[in-house]
């Protein structure tokens, strides 16, 4: 058993050096320009303020030698992500930004060790296993390895009664990312204030220093022109119809939105189904999320809190408007939480190790062909009912111990 464990090892090592790593190292690709861009418009002393505007991010990105780039729909602190590396040129930036980031994905690897109790070939093959989240990460210069990590040290300074490192680490996340705010209203009804103020404190000092740093007129436009839009899944210079970004929001566009150019062939075109089903499904799965939370409560006693913080991530990303593969590193953590609750594994944290690989090795492009063909487009989205299919499970261990 443990030859089989290291032979994984290895292959898991090289499928993320090739598809991921090494790519990093040679040739710049999507994402990372960005970053970079919007650091080195900074470090240059350059007028920041129109860095949503597309036409004019991507003209100071072409000046930089590379072919595309687009600040939107980050938030004005993002600009401060690629500082440290935006001084050398976008290879060599690439280079060291992909170091730090192997660095800290070692990092993870032994936080969760930290958490799970489990030992570091367990940890180690289980971090790997997020397999294409993890390599587009170091492939396109994500952010995520280190979302990923803040997370781990959210419930970590939780668990071991850190508040105030817990809420360092989610101010953070959720400045730059967002995703991290949904532990606030985890936190807020378990009472844990000290924790909720040193987060909400932190995003305000990130937030406030980006005024100060960056002036006005970018976050007015990120206000007026980015959030409501990003919130609803419209992320500028990208297709709404697309089924690359997985989600509700784009599945019931394709399916109930017509549009000449984008979405010709809607399974029907009645544009107020795609309101009424976007909001019947969060209600349904809030009202899901506060049944299972009470009830894990009763049925989970000291161990709640693991299930407890599953569902809620395991929700969040249900949920979120748009995703890309990268982002699903953020299972990592609630998906070792569901698998360490109990040995030997029950069916239902079977079914849940399956989800989380078939997300991570799914060969998405095989479902593409059935985007924008009416109802067959419910094919064309595999990870979101993957997605979903682990949310339900994780409600069935929420309220029956397993």
């Amino acid at each position: 058993m443990r030859i089989f464990q290291y032979i994984l090892l290895s292959l898991l090592i090289i499928f993320v050096v090739w598809r991921g790593i090494i790519p990093a190292f040679t040739h710049l690709d999507t994402d990372f320009p960005n970053y970079y861009t919007a650091s080195r418009l900074l470090l240059d002393g350059k007028d920041i303020s129109r860095i949503y505007d597309s036409a004019w991010f991507l003209q100071q990105t072409n000046q930089f030698g590379m072919e595309f780039g687009r600040f939107s729909p980050f938030p004005p602190i993002t600009i401060f992500v690629m500082t440290p590396f935006a001084w050398a040129s976008p290879l060599l930036a690439l280079q060291m930004w992909t170091a730090l980031n192997i660095i800290l994905f070692v990092a993870a690897i032994r936080l969760l060790m930290k958490i799970t109790q489990k030992d570091w070939l367990w940890c180690s093959l289980f971090m790997l296993s997020s397999g294409v989240a993890l390599v587009n990460n170091f492939r396109f210069g994500q952010f995520y390895v280190i979302l990923t990590l803040l997370v781990m040290l959210i419930y970590y300074g939780w668990k071991k009664r850190w508040p105030y490192l817990a809420g360092i680490a989610l101010g953070v996340g959720a400045a730059v990312k967002y995703f991290p705010a949904v532990y606030l209203i985890m936190l807020a009804v378990e009472k844990k204030w000290k924790t909720v103020i040193a987060g909400l404190i932190t995003i305000v000092i990130l937030v406030g220093a980006g005024v100060w740093l960056l002036g006005i007129e970018a976050h007015r436009q990120f206000v007026m022109n980015v959030l409501y839009h990003h919130i609803d899944g419209n992320i500028q210079g990208q297709s709404l119809f697309s089924a690359t970004f997985e989600s509700w929001n784009n599945l019931l566009r394709r399916l109930f939105i017509y549009n000449a150019a984008e979405n010709p062939s809607p399974m029907v075109n009645l544009p107020a189904a795609y309101d009424v089903f976007k909001w019947v499904i969060t209600l349904a799965v809030a009202s899901l999320i506060v049944f299972a939370y009470r009830r894990a409560r009763n049925v989970w006693g000291d161990d709640a809190l693991q299930v407890q913080f599953a569902l809620i991530s395991i929700a969040a990303l249900l949920l979120v408007p748009a995703t890309a593969t990268y982002h699903f590193l953020l299972l990592a953590l609630p998906v070792a939480l569901l698998l360490t609750i109990r040995s030997p594994w029950s069916i239902e944290q079977k079914f849940v190790l399956l989800f989380y690989i078939a997300i991570a090795f799914m060969p998405y492009m095989l479902f593409r062909r059935f985007d924008g063909e009416g109802v067959l487009t419910i094919l064309a989205v595999p990870r979101l009912w993957c997605v979903t299919a682990l949310f339900v499970t994780t409600l069935r261990i929420s309220v029956k111990r397993v």
